[in-house]
């Protein structure tokens, strides 16, 4: 079994403290809708503040640990975790970001509390074997997929 720990002292500071001044800031937002005049930005910007903290807290779309089994894959953060059985992912899409450090990823049925996650890989213990890790379980899944044959050309270029 493997555990890939986001430091935790930057969880704090670049997830977690944002993810209450954005609930915070919603607060705001939604006493302004009753007492102000102009309501319509109060409501555009209480929307933002809603997906935000949605994403942050409730469908944990930004993980604090990731497991990884010969079974399983769990994501988890604030207590709450999701699990995958490695068996039955079926849809796994990856798109890595600010290269290779970041990444965005969905896992079969996606949806607004389960299946999307970006990842910031560099802030993880075992950054490099969690990168490889998930560009594997990329090739595992869609192992016709040009980016996947792509990969596996310039892994082979890069080992000459």
């Amino acid at each position: 079994m493997d555990r890939y720990v986001y430091k935790p002292s930057h969880f704090m500071r670049q997830m977690t403290v944002p993810g209450i001044f954005t609930a915070l800031i919603g607060i705001v937002c939604l006493i302004q809708c009753f007492i102000s005049e102009d309501k319509l930005i109060y409501i555009l910007v209480l929307c933002l503040c809603l997906y935000n903290v949605w994403n942050m807290f409730v469908s944990i779309s930004n993980p604090s640990e990731i497991i990884v089994d010969e079974n399983h894959l769990i994501f988890s953060a604030y207590g709450r975790q999701h699990m995958y059985d490695m068996d039955l992912i079926k849809h796994y899409a990856m798109r890595p970001l600010a290269g290779n450090t970041r990444m965005y990823m969905t896992i079969n049925k996606n949806g607004l509390l389960k299946g999307r996650y970006w990842v910031r890989t560099d802030e993880f213990s075992n950054n490099k074997q969690l990168q490889e890790f998930f560009y594997n379980l990329d090739a595992k899944v869609n192992p016709d997929s040009i980016v996947t044959r792509a990969r596996e050309q310039g892994r082979q270029r890069l080992q000459k």
